[in-house]
């Protein structure tokens, strides 16, 4: 997958536009049940302040089927390092996703 994102810091009236590129893999264990992972490289971007900004995520997880309901869960880890006159910053997050998706 392929796409485009845009992120702002109002606090500091930056903002940057990145495009990105994502491969996904899903596996069914079970007609109804399955694991699924995926990894999102951010294309390097600079700011209207000259902020430079790349990162990558990655994502794993399980999901249950249940007619045309996805119910899943997800473990992510995303690395976002910042690069400005002041110096880099790595900004890290990691946690946890879940949700409901509707199959058509």
């Amino acid at each position: 997958r392929y796409g485009w994102r845009r992120l702002n810091d109002f606090a500091a009236r930056e903002h940057w536009e990145s495009q990105y590129a994502e491969g996904l893999l899903r596996i069914y264990i079970f007609s109804f049940f399955g694991i699924d992972g995926s990894y999102r490289h951010y294309l390097p971007a600079t700011s209207n302040l000259d902020g430079k900004l790349a990162g990558h995520r990655a994502t794993g997880g399980t999901f249950i089927e249940v007619s045309i309901l996805r119910i899943f869960a997800q473990y992510f880890a995303e690395t976002m390092p910042l690069t400005t006159a002041a110096g880099t910053a790595k900004n890290e997050r990691t946690g946890f996703e879940a949700g409901v998706t509707l199959l058509f």
